[in-house]
């Protein structure tokens, strides 16, 4: 356990209607640079085409504020980035040590050991916090763990969090 590690939990309460997938890919894009991450969500499979859209989305966006851009620095810097992001790899199952940042969905059930180099879990399922505390702990410093969710937590939750 990693008791000691510079960690931190997010808790982003989202409303009926507002798609979370696009929330989570623009987090995504700013943190998949720091290494790969895991989306925990009850159907992996069927978000799994979701989210290629989502990140298809994201990328567009880069591209056209890449076009927009006018000096050749900031053009080149943008270029960068989205070659990064353009290198991303969505998988379901069991995440493993890689080189490349890799995003993985997995079921809440499926996830036991966070390996090295995942900098980011987002939550998507309702999970128990000993649940979350448990993998937070196994996670490197500077890594979040984001709890997207339509009820907020309990006070009692929030003050084990902190």
């Amino acid at each position: 356990m990693n008791d000691y590690a510079q960690w931190y939990v997010e808790i982003h309460p989202y409303e009926i209607g507002f798609e979370v997938t696009r929330k989570i890919a623009a987090h995504l894009a700013m943190r998949v640079t720091m290494g790969s991450a895991v989306i925990v969500c009850d159907k992996p499979r069927n978000m799994l085409s979701t989210f290629h859209r989502r990140w298809n989305h994201v990328l567009r966006l880069i591209e056209n504020q890449r076009a927009a851009t006018i000096g050749n620095l900031a053009k080149a810097e943008l270029k960068t980035y989205q070659l990064q992001l353009e290198h991303i790899h969505f998988m379901i199952g069991q995440p493993e040590e890689v080189v490349a940042p890799t995003v993985w969905l997995i079921e809440p059930d499926d996830l036991g050991h966070i390996p090295k180099g995942i900098m980011t879990i987002y939550v998507m399922s309702e999970l128990p916090l000993s649940q979350l505390l448990h993998w937070a702990r196994q996670m490197e410093d500077g890594s979040s763990v984001l709890l997207f969710r339509k009820q907020p937590l309990s006070m009692a939750a929030k003050e084990a969090v902190r």
